[in-house]
């Protein structure tokens, strides 16, 4: 008898290991990837005659690294490995004996490894209670992001499952939920009726029984009256009980006639959600029958009903990064990422201000604090400021109502309004001129808006995300930015840094971004590592979406499988006007104050960037006694 932990797992092609985007580097696969997040005392290998030398493989790279795991090996005589008849029958056999084996282990089923219709098979022996284990999905390394594998148990008691790549089909999604609602309904119709009568006939067969149980007390030496009426009763039991049982099996009919349908048109997807809906009573290694299965179509249906059309439920944080493709490979941007967590969570719909360069990914975080909010089936709005003509601006935001302006010949919707119970994302927020920012911040405070035309409140329930350049604070004392809506708005403030400051993530980034690129394409490129060394080295003023765009541009021209550091193609940094920040002249500006302090200034931040006085002179062309006596001039000052 084994005891202990074990894991069961299909061999995969990824098994036991995968190539990585990097040339003459490798991945760990799915069960490797598994064992090395969770301990296990033995491990199941199953595969067919087409993975036979993938699974020794596994077995001895398995062996070598865990040596106190035992490893049994199993072979399933199936050609084609997505043949789901074969595959189902030879597996449910070697689950059975596995069991009997390892009643009391605690047992694990990998189900990120083997083809769909093999995994849907593993599903399909849970829900009937026929594989009494936990589903395991687990993160590759091509997959995961900051940190160890994820490892996620996958429960059929819930919708978990259902979003699990293996099983998405988008071109057939809309499809089979209309198709699987018309067969259920049609199903239902057909045994409701039959059901019905069931209920009667069994109620009609109880009331009888009582009476015969009574006449035969009364029949010993009685009249041959009773004893007629005791045969007429048990001749009028046995005949409700052929009708039921007759009732029954046709309705067990139409309901495998349903499977089958669902099965032909949208594969295995649907009739795994009815088996999951069948009574835990059932189990496919016990003699249960047709009656038992009918009598459970109204509740079946009305499940299946409820599973496909219930909301998306909350993601975990984790679940909602790889959804939004948020990549996420350094403690910084790992912080970031909780942070946005924690303020979307929150009981109060708090503002949020986004602060950090173009490229970032303020976009992505507005969207990940809406998905993992209890507003996620709100709808969210995205705004860019900066692309709304000063002229229509309010009316964008507020709406107007009828004959507020020529042309206004309806009442209009603003924003706010459309992002009611929802989320508003206001990029590039410094953009709106004082006026408008003065109203934002009025709506902010009291929670409604009025339209163009109106005095009228109208009351509006919106988180605001707001995003904006990091240099939010120059804004403010050039009078650009008003400070009393920055303090409105700084109560959740999450700082995404460029991605020069994190370049201990832009291997690991450049090779996610890349499998995403290849995942298009019919042969796929990898980086060397001088290429990769190269990308690690340019500052990236553009950040992840200039190195997604450098890559996507460096495939596409590329002759070659294998890109070096020569076949990227970085468009080279646009020249900066060194003098678009200077002030505008007005009446009191002296430019000698203004060319002292930016002296000032330049000697202070050159100082600062360097580690000596001689090179913060290098940095200005300066000597270092001129920067010497700066210093001194300013120790001097602060005495």
């Amino acid at each position: 008898m084994i005891t202990g932990r074990t894991l069961l797992a299909f061999v995969d092609t990824k098994d036991p290991f995968m190539p990585s985007e990097v040339v003459g580097e490798e991945l760990a696969g799915p069960i490797l990837s598994l064992m090395g997040a969770r301990e296990f005392n033995f491990l199941f290998l199953l595969y067919t005659p087409y993975t036979r030398a993938k699974a020794l493989a596994t077995r001895d790279e398995v062996t070598r690294r865990y040596a106190s795991c035992l490893v049994m090996m199993h072979e399933l005589p199936v050609s084609d490995p997505n043949d789901y008849s074969s595959l189902m029958g030879r597996l449910a056999r070697q689950v059975r004996e596995i069991m009997r084996l390892s009643h009391d282990a605690d047992s694990s089923v990998c189900v990120s490894s083997g083809t769909p219709e093999m995994r849907a098979a593993w599903f399909l022996l849970a829900a009937v209670g026929a594989l009494p284990a936990k589903l395991l999905q687990v993160d590759s390394p091509a997959d995961m992001f900051f940190g160890a594998p994820d490892v996620k148990e996958v429960r059929l008691d819930s919708s978990d499952w259902a979003s699990l790549k293996a099983f998405e089909s988008p071109p057939k999604y809309q499809a089979g939920i209309e198709e699987a609602r018309r067969l259920l309904e049609d199903t239902e119709s057909r045994t409701t009726g039959n059901t019905k009568a069931i209920s009667e006939l069994t109620d009609r067969l109880g009331v009888l029984i009582e009476e015969t149980s009574r006449l035969l007390g009364q029949t010993g030496g009685r009249p041959p009256t009773k004893r007629s009426r005791l045969r007429a009763s048990i001749e009028e039991a046995r005949r409700l009980m052929e009708e039921t049982r007759a009732r029954s099996i046709e309705n067990a009919h139409s309901i495998s006639e349903m499977v089958v349908r669902l099965q032909a048109f949208t594969g295995r997807r649907w009739a795994i959600q009815f088996a999951r809906a069948l009574p835990s009573r059932i189990r496919p290694t016990e003699a249960f029958t047709d009656e038992d299965v009918a009598m459970q179509l109204p509740r079946v249906s009305a499940s299946l009903v409820r599973r496909i059309e219930a909301p998306p439920p909350m993601p975990g944080l984790d679940e909602a990064l790889q959804e939004l493709g948020i990549f996420v490979g350094s403690p910084v941007m790992r912080q970031a990422a909780e942070r946005a967590a924690i303020v979307a969570q929150s009981d109060q719909p708090l503002s949020v201000l986004l602060l950090g360069e173009t490229g970032t990914g303020k976009e992505l975080f507005a969207k990940l604090i809406h998905r993992l909010s209890n507003r996620r089936n709100g709808p969210m709005q995205m705004v860019n400021c900066a692309a709304i003509p000063e002229p229509l601006a309010e009316d964008f935001l507020f709406g107007h109502v009828k004959g507020a302006f020529t042309g206004a010949n309806d009442d209009r919707q603003g924003v706010f309004e459309c992002a009611h119970r929802g989320t508003l994302f206001l990029d590039e927020l410094a953009t709106l001129s004082l006026a408008l920012q003065a109203k934002l911040l009025r709506v902010l405070n009291d929670g409604q808006v009025i339209r163009t035309g109106t005095l009228t409140p109208r009351p509006v329930d919106v988180r605001i995300v707001a995003a904006t350049k990091p240099n939010l604070s120059e804004e403010i004392a050039a009078g650009r930015f008003l400070a009393d809506l920055y303090w409105r708005l700084e109560v959740a403030v999450i700082t995404l840094p460029p991605l020069r400051e994190r370049r201990e993530e832009i291997e690991s980034l450049a090779c996610w971004l890349l499998r995403r690129i290849n995942q298009q394409r019919q042969r796929p490129r990898q980086l060397t590592k001088d290429a990769l060394l190269r990308l690690e080295q340019h500052n990236w003023p553009g950040n992840v979406r200039e190195l997604s765009n450098v890559l996507v541009r460096s495939v596409l021209f590329s002759l070659s499988e294998i890109l070096g550091p020569e076949d990227l193609l970085i468009t080279p940094k646009p020249a900066q006007d060194d003098f678009v920040g200077l002030p505008t002249p007005r009446r009191g500006f002296k430019v000698d104050d203004y060319l002292k302090k930016a002296r000032t200034h330049l000697y202070k931040r050159a100082l600062a960037m360097s580690k000596t006085r001689s090179a913060a002179a290098e940095l200005l062309g300066v000597t270092k006694q001129a920067v010497n006596k700066f210093a001194t001039g300013q120790e001097d000052n602060e005495d």
